[in-house]
């Protein structure tokens, strides 16, 4: 059923709902653990906290909201695909939605060698607006930066997150790049355009400027409220989905929504992203190492579209979208990766590849087929992915997917490791666990070894385990030597795979 979602009284915020963020960089103010106590039990609480922004991050997302009204909505939409600095990032134009999206950090430092996307050089063709754009974002991207790290480094709950995730958070990390991720976005008036409710993949998210009502966010009792935006001094942090699971639940969700407005609607926010939403070519080599694969991905796209799909390797998938109208869309097992997955939904939702989320162990580059567990009598089947308003799945940024094959058992192919590692029963079957290093181990084992039965980790309703390829679904044990005692390790019964 489609979320409804009304305009509501703009909410204003109370003292002990409040923290000032200036102050989360100074543990020697007299009010420095007030305001981190402040911070910490609503995000504990709710999910989300207000905010009251420094005034030079205030007038730094002023300023560059209103240099990208010069480029939101200005170019015409069938010319804004050649303005992707890369898949998910630079201009988007989803018709009701434009947006500009950008990393922080080294990739507006050392442009030069990892490219620039802010936004991308064709827009240069716009005399000045190009350079004023530049020159905001940095100054927005330091100041949120710099605040981000500030908030690991002084807020406790923040603090143990850095401690057991710091290997996912890009910020965080010794080695370059370190960023986060910055949007800019027009909601176009008058078009009924909403965001439904979700949370994001990331960290936490700190929105710091709306031109208009619009925003949402759900308190710990259920019920929304209508985010401040006429007093520029109020921001919003909330927490992400990366959040919650690191801090083992400690962490709220932060559940928010966008409510369709009359007047074109402005607004910006910042991301601490994690490692899995930002492909690892751009992480590694910058935005240049994809100079031109938005086009690869765009031909592969219309080629799998046009091309007749092997009957044996189709995957009929019905999503729900984020304006919760339906859609279906047929997904090659073999060929379709998840990064053309993801860059269908973009092109089909407009919700952009860098906001959906896969677990960790998730890349772009994994083929369809060896991520959708198939059963052992049940090679070939035809999966529903679906969503709801309490229960999003991975496309629309929650990675809680649910696979409902053809004899309507349901498996949750997405579901987290429990604390003792023991298999979980599903549907009478155990799925067996691996502790980070032994994946990692595995992973390992099968990008170098050569027998033929150490094809892939699967990840399904099953996994892991390393196994071959039969009939185009993957479910042998390998009998590698090396690989059958990693199998074993983490309780694979070879005389018996479903105990």
């Amino acid at each position: 059923m489609e979320e409804l979602i009304e305009q509501q009284p703009e909410y204003s915020p109370k003292f002990e709902e409040l923290c000032d963020l200036n102050l989360l960089g100074n543990n020697k103010h007299p009010y420095f653990q007030v305001e981190v106590e402040k911070l910490e039990k609503n995000l504990k609480k709710n999910g989300f906290c207000f905010l009251i922004l420094p005034l030079q991050l205030q007038e730094a997302s002023k300023n560059l909201v209103n240099a990208s009204k010069e480029v939101l909505g200005k170019i015409p939409q069938n010319q804004s695909g050649q303005y992707f600095a890369a898949p998910g990032f630079g201009y988007c134009d989803k018709g009701n939605k434009q947006s500009l999206t950008y990393l922080t950090g080294q990739f507006l430092q050392q442009e030069k060698e990892m490219g620039s996307i802010c936004p991308p050089v064709q827009l240069n063709q716009q005399k000045g607006v190009n350079k004023n754009i530049q020159e905001s974002v940095k100054n927005v991207s330091v100041l949120f930066d710099n605040a981000s790290k500030y908030i690991f480094k002084n807020v406790p709950c923040f603090q143990k997150i850095a401690q057991n995730g710091s290997q996912e958070i890009p910020l965080l990390r010794k080695r370059v790049p370190q960023f986060g991720m910055l949007d800019v976005v027009r909601y176009q008036g008058r078009s009924g355009y909403k965001v439904d409710s979700h949370v994001d993949p990331g960290i936490f998210s700190i929105s710091v400027f709306s031109s208009d009502s619009g925003l949402q966010l759900k308190n710990s009792e259920g019920k929304w409220i209508q985010a401040p935006y006429k007093d520029k001094m109020f921001g919003i942090i909330w927490n992400g989905l990366a959040a919650n699971r690191i801090s083992k639940g400690e962490m709220a969700q932060g559940w928010h929504r966008v409510a369709p407005s009359q007047e074109d609607r402005y607004t910006m926010w910042y991301e601490c992203v994690v490692n899995s939403q930002v492909d690892d070519k751009i992480q590694n080599g910058g935005i240049l190492a994809l100079k031109g694969q938005n086009q690869l991905y765009l031909q592969q796209i219309n080629k799998n579209n046009n091309q007749q799909i092997d009957e044996k390797d189709k995957i009929n998938i019905n999503v729900q979208a984020q304006n919760g109208k339906n859609f279906n869309m047929v997904l090659d097992k073999k060929k379709d990766t998840v990064g053309t997955m993801k860059f269908k939904m973009e092109d089909i939702n407009g919700l952009r590849m860098s906001k959906t989320a896969m677990p960790p162990q998730f890349n772009d580059n994994d083929k369809i087929g060896s991520i959708f567990g198939f059963n052992k009598n049940q090679a070939n089947l035809n999966m529903q992915i679906e969503q709801n308003n309490t229960n999003n799945n991975f496309f629309t940024s929650n990675p809680n997917s649910y696979i409902n094959p053809v004899n309507n058992s349901q498996y949750n192919i997405f579901q987290q490791s429990n604390q003792s590692l023991q298999p979980i029963q599903m549907n009478g079957y155990k799925r067996k666990q691996a502790t980070d290093s032994q994946y990692q181990e595995m992973m390992s084992h099968v990008k170098n070894c050569n027998h033929k039965q150490c094809h892939v980790v699967w990840k399904g309703n099953w996994g892991p385990f390393i196994g071959g390829q039969k009939g185009g679904a993957y479910f042998d044990l390998t009998e590698c030597a090396i690989g059958r005692k990693m199998n074993e390790a983490i309780h694979w019964n070879y005389n018996d795979p479903n105990n």
